[in-house]
């Protein structure tokens, strides 16, 4: 059995009228921020993107100082309810740490096949 990669690169955040700063970012906190990236201006939720504690990998990453607004969506079903939907507002660049080996490594592949995080908006 391959032995998991634990995720960590750093990114560097660029808003308008404002200097780039570059932060370390670990673990499912890094993989949400991966999620968000890839997902663009249509955001991710825990239907679409299933993951145990997606309210707590936002909090973190908003301590960064990552820009994530938070919709509150209901939906229906036999679990009906209300969700939320995190949509990244910044540019972000990724690069170094882990990131290459997580994204080569089998659990990579599967959650981001055929991604590039080289540029994103």
């Amino acid at each position: 059995m391959e032995r998991s990669i634990k995720l960590a690169f750093r990114a560097t955040i660029y808003r308008p009228g404002s200097t780039p700063f570059t932060v370390t970012v670990i673990g499912r906190t890094a993989w949400a921020i991966l999620s968000l990236m890839r997902a663009g201006k249509k955001g991710c939720t825990p239907i679409d993107r299933p993951a145990p504690r997606w309210s707590d990998y936002i909090f973190k990453a908003r301590a960064l100082g990552f820009n994530i607004e938070t919709l509150h969506e209901g939906h229906d079903g036999s679990f009906a309810g209300h969700h939320g939907r995190y949509i990244l507002h910044d540019v972000v660049t990724v690069t170094g740490g882990t990131l290459e080996a997580y994204l080569a490594s089998p659990e990579g592949r599967r959650e981001f096949p055929d991604a590039t995080f080289a540029r994103a908006a």
